[in-house]
């Protein structure tokens, strides 16, 4: 719904695409200061809960287009974090420009960023100093929550499939190296989620078009989004350790009381994204109550195995275990965020 502004004082005369004519009231110094005059254009935007939203003139999309160089003190490094925000801000194509010497460094990193950290991305071309990556994505395609379910069934893979190395200690590194290389898959979806975010923050993107219900919420859905990467990295960190432990067949048995604690977490984990997209605070509420409870009193009897097993193997485990409660703090925050909704 668009209109055109009259302004008059506080006073603006507003007629509405369609016809008809309203008198509204805009703050005279919001008006002057984004160059609001007589026959201006606003637009206005109903939103979710029920309030309009004022743009000051049509709000127009990104720019599609952005040039970076990698000129002094620009790290390889620092050049990927600068085409990450570039990607979370919006644009589709992006041009880097780095010293031809350094080419093939600053090309492989590039390449490597764009394949497994954002979603969408094509090189176009790649020579004589200058990298050229297309977001091809459509941001609307997959809404929030959509985003936030496969995030977490991914992460949740991650740590059953660890859990099975604690039952029968039969992950080989082949496994294992598969098990981490689902956090880039993770970490794709987590920057293609911020990048909705940022978008809808900045007015490109109106709430219902990724299934939010208000700007209000998107602290919320960061504060999860961001829970559940970490939750990642985390389970791939216990695949990693898992891969250089030593253990007897007598310290098997040992690492299956770890075993009952690692599903309790990854339960606990899945029961909390879900009442996050079910927003179901007694529920929340009711998770808050008892499990972090419960999964101390696991990691109490993990602790007391862990004694029996060999100096290398129990320092190895202490890193597992502070994996798996660090798992159980971030299932709290998803939580703590469900109850942030619709208040």
């Amino acid at each position: 719904m668009d209109a055109t502004v009259m302004p008059e004082k506080l006073i603006r005369k507003v007629q509405l695409m369609g016809g008809s004519t309203y008198i509204v009231s805009l703050p005279k110094e919001w008006a002057r200061k984004h160059g609001i005059k007589r026959g201006s254009i606003v637009e206005v935007r109903p939103q979710p809960d029920g309030s309009l939203r004022i743009l000051p003139g049509y709000k127009k999309p990104p720019e599609n287009a952005v040039t970076l160089k990698a000129e002094a003190p620009h790290t390889v490094n620092s050049i990927v974090r600068e085409i990450t925000a570039r990607y979370l801000a919006g644009y589709k194509l992006i041009t880097v420009k780095y010293p031809p010497e350094k080419g093939y460094v600053f090309a492989e990193k590039i390449r490597d960023l764009a394949s497994r950290k954002l979603m969408g991305a094509e090189i176009l071309s790649e020579a004589d100093g200058e990298t050229v990556i297309h977001i091809l994505v459509n941001i609307r395609e997959l809404p929030l929550n959509e985003v936030v379910r496969r995030m977490s069934r991914v992460s949740k893979s991650m740590l059953l499939d660890c859990v099975e190395y604690f039952e029968s200690a039969a992950l080989t590194p082949p496994r294992v190296d598969e098990i981490i290389s689902r956090d880039d898959l993770v970490d794709k979806l987590f920057l293609y989620g911020m990048r909705q975010l940022f978008l809808l923050l900045k007015g490109y993107l109106q709430p219902d078009e990724i299934g939010v219900k208000g700007l209000y919420e998107t602290l919320s859905y960061a504060s999860v989004l961001k829970s559940i990467e970490r939750v990642a990295d985390h389970a791939a960190a216990v695949a990693h350790t898992c891969r250089d432990v030593k253990v007897d067949r007598a310290s098997c048995k040992k690492l299956r009381c770890l075993a009952d604690m690692a599903g309790l977490v990854a339960r606990f984990f899945e029961e909390s994204v879900d009442v996050f997209l079910r927003r179901d605070r007694r529920e929340a509420h009711r998770l808050l109550d008892t499990m972090p409870d419960l999964i101390a009193a696991r990691e109490e009897k993990v602790v007391k195995s862990i004694h029996g097993l060999p100096v290398e193997a129990a320092i190895k485990m202490r890193t597992v275990l502070f994996s798996y409660r660090r798992v159980s703090d971030y299932s709290c925050d998803v939580l703590e965020a469900t109850l942030g909704l619709d208040v």
